[in-house]
């Protein structure tokens, strides 16, 4: 009879494959990698952002204007030194009756921001004033513009067309401003003067807010309820 070899168990077979011999390194090679690998991610994603940051990133604001705080004509990418949106609010008052307010939003710095000043001449008077806000797309919020109670000497020269009168303070203006200002043309000397209501920023900040206030000094004092 012929004989067959006999067959050998699958799991004996299994078992007498040699083993490789356990490195206790293999886990800590392992790690060194993964960590390895991560740091390299790390590395990548901040060089992305010190590049978009070199190139200037900065906030994106609405440059428009009209008759209303939440016009958004134009979406723009502001330069990289500004990082506020801005919204500033110019209103004339003529014989006691308000023309429509008039609106402009930009791009603008913050540490600039939030300053209101009034001034008066003869039978007008004008407030000026600016808000902001500090993330994309965003609408500032428009400040308080009501009669706070407090008043201030006003003038504005020249033309010395106007003598000097009181100005209503609005708002958070708790402060009467003096501005002066020598400009000369050839060989004319005009001496600016500029009296009138004004909030805590505008008296730290004026040369920074409104372009009649570019050059000159400005000094401020408190304001008073019982200015006669």
């Amino acid at each position: 009879m012929k004989s067959f070899p006999k067959r050998q168990h699958p799991l004996k077979a299994e078992m007498d494959i040699p083993q490789q011999p356990h490195c206790p390194m293999d886990g800590k090679v392992q790690m060194y990698r993964t960590s390895t690998i991560h740091r390299t991610y790390a590395i990548v994603f901040l060089s992305i952002m010190a590049a978009l940051w070199s190139q200037g990133y900065s906030i994106r604001c609405f440059k428009c204007s009209g008759s209303s705080p939440d016009c958004n004509a134009s979406l723009i990418q502001c330069k990289p030194q500004y990082d506020a949106c801005n919204t500033k609010l110019d209103l004339l008052t003529i014989k006691n009756e308000s023309d429509d307010p008039y609106f402009s939003r930009s791009c603008a710095q913050s540490q600039y921001c939030g300053w209101s000043i009034s001034t008066s001449f003869g039978s007008a008077s004008t407030l000026e004033q600016s808000s902001c806000c500090m993330s994309d797309n965003c609408t500032p919020a428009i400040r308080n513009i009501s009669f706070n109670g407090l008043k201030c000497p006003t003038k504005y020269s020249p033309p010395n067309l106007y003598p000097q009168g009181i100005e209503s303070c609005r708002g958070d203006q708790n402060l009467c401003f003096n501005f002066t200002n020598t400009q000369t043309t050839g060989n004319t000397t005009v001496q600016v003067n500029i009296l009138g209501c004004a909030n805590e920023q505008f008296c730290r900040n004026f040369r920074f807010t409104s372009p009649t206030f570019l050059e000159g000094n400005v000094s401020c004092v408190d304001a008073t309820a019982e200015l006669v």
